[in-house]
């Protein structure tokens, strides 16, 4: 039978008084106390585990930014007598503006530095831009993208995916062969260390003002052999392959986890002799 329009299908609702008359099986509390002990401990595994994992990820990128960062100690923007020589931004790297190609999606500058296609993460992570102009630039992969707004906070990186992005942002491509992901680091590294904020022309909506080239273009920043660029940038490109490799193994962890406690309380297995490896292997959700 047809479904007229509007019409909206029939709603269950579950009443105190219903519910309240339903029979549950409630073992003996020491047999409680025992899959609760059993819960609590291997659930504590699965976490350690996972929490390590992202504390290997978080030190790979806090490596990262210290090395980043002993350049910038030795540039003359510390040492201003005796340090390594700084050029403005717009001679690292050349400002690009192509026009909006057809059948892509919207890039995204992301505040944890990730630049890519806004399908592809979760809707929060960004700001999103007051303009009201269409998105009108496009973006190829291993651009060097700085939102005009939101830099100071982060979002600055090395594009990942093609796209189209909004005149927000500058969309740039490094000169005398520099390396993208390390120049997008480096530029990110100076924004969330409270440099390039210094620069900006004024503050709107809890951002940074940076969508000026011109002023953004003549910020000093330090020059880095090009091998040293190459091999940082080496790096980069390994933490995201194992930054998502870690968050689907930390989401794989909490499913089982999940499992674990399903089993546990239904009494699939037995928690007295059970050491909770592949103890969910067979059981249903």
């Amino acid at each position: 039978m047809s479904r007229s329009k509007g019409i909206r299908p029939a709603q269950w609702r579950l009443y105190w008084e219903d519910l309240a008359k339903v029979e549950v099986s409630l073992p003996p509390m020491k047999e409680q106390r025992s899959i609760a002990d059993f819960l609590d401990t291997e659930s504590e595994k699965i976490d350690n585990l996972a929490s390590k994992k992202l504390q290997l990820v978080e030190l790979l990128e806090e490596r990262i930014d210290s090395r980043i960062l002993v350049h910038v100690g030795e540039s003359e923007l510390v040492r201003p007598s005796d340090g390594r020589p700084s050029l403005p931004i717009r001679r690292l790297l050349t400002k690009v503006t192509r026009p909006a190609a057809k059948d892509v999606g919207v890039i995204t500058a992301y505040r944890d530095g990730q630049v890519t296609e806004r399908s592809l993460r979760r809707a929060e992570g960004y700001t999103l831009s007051a303009s009201a102009e269409p998105q009108g630039q496009y973006v190829m992969v291993g651009d060097v993208v700085v939102h005009g707004l939101d830099g100071f906070a982060g979002a600055i990186g090395t594009s990942e995916a093609r796209g189209n992005c909004s005149p927000v942002y500058h969309v740039c491509v490094p000169t005398d062969d520099g390396n993208a992901l390390f120049l997008g680091r480096l530029l990110r590294v100076l924004a969330t260390q409270g440099y390039l904020g210094n620069f900006a022309i004024s503050t709107r909506e809890r951002a940074v003002d940076f969508r000026n080239w011109d002023l953004f273009g003549r910020i000093p920043a330090p020059v880095v052999p090009l091998t040293e660029q190459r091999d940082i940038g080496t790096w980069i490109s390994k933490l995201r392959p194992l930054n998502e490799a870690v968050e689907r193994s930390t989401a794989l962890a909490a499913e089982r986890r999940q499992s674990l406690i399903t089993a546990a309380v239904t009494g699939q297995f037995d928690v007295s002799t059970a050491s909770g490896r592949n103890v969910t292997d067979g059981v249903t959700a």
